[in-house]
């Protein structure tokens, strides 16, 4: 019960992003995949992906400046639990929606300015995600 309650706010959410998103949000997301067993030595092969969001971008907010790792110069966004893939590895691909949670290692572009993220929040923090902080 509940989480139809979440995935049904979520879609809300995703709607109300969609619909009002603010500027151009990128999101990639560097992996690796498995080694080979035979030479587990050398890395897995490095996947890059890039994905469109849905989202408002805005100052940090104050409660959170420390003046060491959070700035007042930086940002903050909030976007949907739905992407679409743009391209892997650098080529393009057919539009593709999927969920995802955005993780700390991946770089956030806004309007073509790379930026790194510090953290990720989970809105609720468990059960069925609604949005990404």
């Amino acid at each position: 019960m509940a989480d139809e309650f979440y995935e049904e706010m979520r879609d809300v959410a995703q709607e109300l992003l969609d619909e009002f998103s603010q500027g151009e949000i990128l999101v990639t997301s560097v992996s690796r995949g498995d080694p080979d067993p035979e030479t587990p030595w050398v890395p897995g092969v490095r996947t890059t992906r890039v994905y469109r969001a849905s989202g408002a971008v805005r100052p940090v907010e104050r409660r959170f400046v420390d003046g060491q790792t959070v700035l007042t110069s930086d940002s903050q966004a909030v976007v949907g639990t739905k992407f679409v893939l743009l391209s892997i590895d650098g080529v393009p691909t057919a539009p593709l929606e999927v969920y995802m949670e955005p993780q700390p290692s991946d770089v956030v572009t806004v309007d073509g300015v790379p930026r790194t993220l510090l953290g990720v929040r989970r809105i609720p923090d468990g059960g069925t995600p609604v949005t990404f902080v």
